[in-house]
């Protein structure tokens, strides 16, 4: 199951999610943009599956099991 995702724009945050392509992410400590972000997934709900969708493909490819055990491999 695909999750919408909305994050800060910590810096780790920045490397996986990508405004309005595979989330939202909205300015560190501005409780008015995340409510707006909160707002357009609500809004937009076919944008916003699209982009967990977009966002679940990711995290596979860079972080699924056999891509874990790739890294493990690699390392040792």
């Amino acid at each position: 199951m695909e999750k919408k995702i909305i994050v800060s724009d910590a810096e780790a945050n920045q490397e996986l999610i990508k405004n309005k392509m595979n989330g939202m992410v909205f300015p560190r400590q501005n409780s008015e943009s995340l409510a707006n972000a909160i707002l357009y997934m609500q809004k937009n709900p076919v944008e916003a599956n699209k982009m967990a969708v977009k966002a679940r493909k990711l995290i596979y490819e860079q972080y699924g099991l056999n891509q874990m055990v790739h890294k493990v491999e690699e390392t040792y």
